[in-house]
């Protein structure tokens, strides 16, 4: 590969550059503003597409600094210097809430350093990603309040996942106007019941909803109101759909601005789309909790010591990091990303190939992949060769049949595995049509998996048959293959999808496998230890999960070789089609399934049921789920190190 080849296959894999690099600081803060804000924005938009991580040069719209509608004016083109000084005041929402906001002292409010860079861009479109205690929800009240009160019939829209979250933006948006005369005299209504709501004098107003993901009548509520600006607070908690009606608003009113602010959850959503895809044009802003001047050493220890490692650098680190509840681990997903292109053809016929399908509907399809189990000179790999996913068309099921028609004779597999429960018929097809055609083996290839059954297989140790739940097992097949670093996946499947729009659904946009990945999770667990994962865009990562879980059950030790080649055969099975060694292919499944037993009630663990086995097993549950979260955290083994002195200041204008 020559350099320049190289240099572009790595501004192709690079994905995102931050502004503010907290990870190569080990975490420390800056403590202070960029030293010009709008040059250093510049740069960076044009290091990062010099880079090829955008389109445009400079994606963001925005007028620069907010101070600069000063550059080309002087006292001298007004009839007095107050008049002037109005201007510069009423312009400025920096020195705007320093004039409005004085506390019980009189002294003015003064915003924070980040506060005042955040309040200083002009960017149309903004994506706040801030750690607790920083003061964003505050930023945004004051934001909020400068608009409505210096333009004449102005909306302003505020939508936030849960009812108290809008209550706290309610209250924080009453007392700055508490503060202020001038602005209390100007209100028109206010109300909290039947929806939050302030209206103005002058036309305009500030209209709250709350939104969640069972709240499918606020999306269309959402959709048929009409804004100048919309404000997210806690982004990352909102639904998908709601996200969706938002986006329409800004759709068919292109000047409307819009602010999203959040601590991560750790979902790769819409929030996280907003701060990673620079060519939406939000520009970012990320700060961690201890730029915060009320941020020291006591509360540092303090967080550190009550929260898991995982939920720290959500709330505090503002980092995406890995999914609150989620089953596979982001940086372990972001080390089995290679790139190359699907279709890939199989490497060779000593290589063992696995169809996973997932039937459904005919409005989410037929998701079918193809997985091939090679030897590469770094081990076992499970290399993902094709996908095809069949729906909306009125013979779905037929053309689904003919596809894994298709790709077993393209690929000569050696078993597909089949969800059950929507498939139980085409299961029947499939094996019929073996009969009927020797030549294609599906009557003994073809796998039914029922996944809300249970799955027998034999403990060596005790050579007992155990039962274990399917749906866990197959989950836990392809977490633990990650674990071990046995997948390879192409970047191509690492996809954002956004908006679900018709054009999306014309093109089939659909979610890519790694995407469903980093979005899986664990929404519950029931106190008999079964976990009840989520449920909708997940249905392709089902198909691959049921290919990995095909080399489980049917292969013996794979690791196993003679030879050592870049691809190299795998081991075989005897000419009876069973396992060389069925031992070391019982003891490789009882192994994997012993990880499900962690935290479920096993009797002769437990000593009884009762009270006694659900707190204990909820006490197992929760120390496994912190030892894994604390366990190979390279964003955070430096940081939860030695403590580090806190460098952060307030900032603010100098003189208005």
């Amino acid at each position: 590969m020559t350099e320049n080849q190289q240099n572009q296959e790595e501004r192709q894999l690079l994905k995102y550059i931050p502004e503010r690099d907290y990870k190569a600081r080990n975490y420390k803060e800056f403590g202070g503003p960029f030293p010009d804000l709008c040059k250093n924005c510049k740069h960076y938009y044009a290091h990062i597409h010099e880079r090829g991580l955008t389109k445009d040069p400079f994606p963001p719209t925005c007028q620069e600094h907010v101070a600069d509608v000063f550059k080309d004016i002087s006292v001298d083109d007004f009839e007095t210097e107050e008049e002037y000084n109005q201007l510069m005041v009423l312009s400025d929402p920096v020195a705007w809430a320093y004039q409005m906001f004085p506390d019980d002292s009189g002294e003015p409010w003064m915003a924070r350093w980040y506060q005042e860079e955040i309040m200083s861009c002009t960017a149309q479109k903004k994506v706040v990603r801030a750690g607790r205690r920083c003061g964003k929800t505050e930023a945004i009240c004051v934001i909020m309040l400068w608009l409505t009160q210096t333009n004449a019939d102005f909306t302003v829209l505020v939508i936030a996942p849960f009812e108290a979250q809008v209550n706290l933006i309610w209250d924080k948006i009453e007392g700055f106007i508490n503060k202020s005369s001038d602005i209390s005299s100007t209100v028109r209504r206010s109300t909290k019941s039947p929806e939050h709501r302030l209206e103005f004098n002058n036309g305009s107003k500030i209209i709250g909803f709350s939104s969640g993901p069972s709240s499918s009548a606020r999306s269309d509520k959402i959709r048929g109101q009409d804004a100048k600006y919309i404000v997210l607070d806690e982004a990352d908690y909102l639904a998908p759909s709601d996200v969706e009606a938002i986006l329409a608003i800004l759709a068919s009113h292109p000047n409307c601005g819009m602010w999203a602010s959040s601590t991560p959850k750790g979902t790769h959503e819409k929030f996280y789309s907003f701060c990673v895809q620079k060519d939406i044009g939000f520009k970012e802003f990320h700060y961690i909790s201890a730029e915060s001047p009320s941020w020291n050493q006591k509360a540092e220890e303090f967080f550190k010591t009550t929260y898991d490692a995982v939920t720290y650098e959500h709330e505090f680190l503002a980092e995406f990091g890995i999914q609150e509840g989620g089953v596979f681990r982001n940086d372990l997903i972001d080390s089995s990303l290679l790139d190359y292109d699907l279709p890939r053809d199989r490497s060779g016929p000593g290589t063992r190939v696995v169809i996973g399908v997932d039937w459904n509907g005919q409005d989410i399809g037929a998701h079918i992949v193809v997985v091939e189990a090679v030897q590469s000179d770094k081990g076992l790999k499970y290399l993902l060769l094709n996908k095809a996913i069949i729906k909306g068309k009125e013979f779905t099921q037929h053309e689904a049949i003919d596809k894994i028609l298709e790709f077993n004779k393209q690929y000569d597999a050696d078993y597909i595995y089949v969800d059950h429960g929507y498939g139980e018929v085409q299961v029947e097809m499939l094996q019929m049509i073996g009969k009927q055609r020797p030549g294609t083996n599906l009557h003994k290839k073809v796998k039914a998996y029922a996944m809300g059954g249970r799955i027998e297989i034999r403990d060596p140790l005790t050579n007992q048959m155990v039962k274990k739940a399917a749906k866990p097992f197959l989950v836990n097949n392809a977490a633990r293959s990650l674990e071990q670093n046995l997948l390879v996946l192409p970047y191509s499947e690492d996809t954002q999808v956004l908006v679900e729009s018709k054009e999306g659904e014309e093109q089939s946009a659909s979610a890519g496998i790694v995407q469903q990945m980093r979005n899986f999770a664990v929404e519950r667990v029931s106190v008999t230890g079964q976990p009840t994962y989520t449920q909708g865009d997940e249905h392709t990562l089902t198909a691959y999960m049921l290919a990995i879980t095909g080399f489980i059950l049917e292969f013996s030790d794979m690791r196993k070789s003679t030879s050592r080649i870049q691809i190299q055969q795998l081991e075989k099975r005897n000419e009876d089609g069973s396992p060389k060694d069925p031992d070391k292919k019982n003891k490789a499944i009882a192994d994997l399934a012993r990880q499900l037993d962690i935290g479920k009630p096993i009797a002769t663990k437990l000593g009884g049921s009762g009270a006694g086995a659900v707190k204990t097993i909820q006490k197992e549950q929760e120390s496994m789920r912190k030892t894994l979260s604390k366990g190979n955290r390279g964003t955070l083994s430096k940081y939860f190190g030695p403590s580090r002195s806190n460098l952060g200041r307030s900032g603010g204008r100098k003189s208005f």
